[in-house]
């Protein structure tokens, strides 16, 4: 068997590295495997606030009344009424539905 040149030797003979590589792969596998339901809670979150948002703003009901107080002077009064017949939504969680394999079609929400 040929002798291995002196460089390829150090090379061969070196594993400093090898251990921390390793560790290094599984802290940012925890790492990221612990990042994703972090997001999801937040995203949920986030979804959830900005039903209530919706709820609210579409239960008030503007209403608008304009009336001339003297010649020249007008008036603008803006009140908000609550529509006890207006549709609530609610933050759900929807799945993308792939189409013909390559479009990515959100469904409405239900």
């Amino acid at each position: 068997m040929p002798k291995m040149p002196r460089i390829l030797q150090q090379l061969w003979a070196d594993d400093a590295a090898a251990i921390l590589s390793t560790e290094l792969v599984l802290i940012l596998a925890i790492v990221v495997f612990g990042i994703i339901p972090g997001l999801i809670a937040v995203r949920n979150s986030t979804n959830a606030a900005l039903a209530t948002v919706a709820n609210l703003i579409s239960i008030l009901t503007p209403q608008f009344t304009f009336s001339q107080v003297a010649p020249g002077q007008f008036v603008l009064l803006v009140n908000f009424g609550v529509n006890p017949n207006a549709p609530l939504y609610a933050g759900t969680q929807v799945a993308p539905i792939l189409v013909n394999g390559a479009n990515v079609v959100v469904a409405p929400a239900p």
